[in-house]
């Protein structure tokens, strides 16, 4: 008998599919002078100088991906010298001020195949992608922002499919074409006690 001939491995396709953007992503500013401008975490035992990019004149950027909802505490590193800024809260712990954050969600689940947003913290410039999430069986979009505390409320809009959108379950200010979703930033920080219980837990490991 004749061999018969055996079925064909199909072929791995050569386009590959983008990863989704992480949800965790958080976006942190420097605004001030400087010629090289590092940003440092707590989460990496403070030893990596992560560089910032400059987006304008005393701007500078940088998306960390951070556990949503955790406080973080960092600090930036200006021309070689540790510094805080003015723009985020500012905690003090054994004598040490580091700048903390305490991140939080926004989220679209009006639908949509593509979800972006924008905000006027880096004054509307920059397109933000939200992640897509089906587990609930509902979709939603979401991302992680990091308010400054300049910002006590800051404006922000969705982008759905390249058309500008507010979102109902956000409060809005406005109207028209100039209606836009607006975040109040609460102060909801940890003690002192709290940061210095959990720096004593990080040494003792």
């Amino acid at each position: 008998p004749q061999p018969q001939p055996q079925p064909q491995q199909p072929l791995e396709s050569s386009v590959q599919t983008p990863p989704a953007p992480d949800p965790r992503l958080v976006e942190l500013f420097w605004n001030g002078a400087g010629e090289t401008v590092n940003i440092a975490f707590e989460c990496d035992d403070w030893a990596i100088q992560h560089p910032m990019k400059k987006c304008g004149a005393g701007v500078w950027h940088i998306s960390k991906s951070l556990k949503t909802c955790c406080i973080t505490q960092f600090k930036f590193i200006i021309d070689n010298v540790w510094r805080v800024s003015p723009d985020y809260d500012v905690v003090t712990v054994n004598g040490i001020s580091n700048n903390v954050i305490l991140p939080v969600i926004l989220e679209w689940s009006d639908g949509g195949n593509d979800v972006a947003v924008r905000w006027e913290v880096d004054g509307w410039k920059a397109s933000h992608a939200l992640s897509k999430d089906t587990t609930s069986g509902v979709q939603v979009w979401s991302t992680t922002v990091a308010p400054c505390t300049r910002w006590t409320q800051f404006a922000f809009k969705f982008v759905v499919d390249g058309e500008w959108k507010v979102s109902s379950h956000y409060p809005t200010t406005g109207s028209g074409a100039l209606e836009n979703n607006t975040l109040t930033v609460t102060n909801n920080l940890p003690s002192n006690a709290l940061l210095t219980d959990r720096q004593s837990e990080r040494n003792s490991q």
